[in-house]
């Protein structure tokens, strides 16, 4: 009685514009208006959950 083993596939290769916007997205800070709106975005939703 054997089973059946999937074989393993290598990990795609990223290439093209698309990828290019993929790493640039996650190397890439936020900015300081954003991190502050997103600070003031949380305390706003700590407040609503309190109530």
């Amino acid at each position: 009685m054997s089973a059946y083993v999937k074989p393993v596939q290598p990990t795609p290769n990223l290439s093209g514009k698309y990828a290019q916007k993929i790493v640039q997205e996650a190397l890439s800070k936020p900015s300081s208006v954003a991190i502050k709106r997103n600070e003031h975005n949380l305390k706003l939703r700590k407040k609503i959950v309190k109530k």
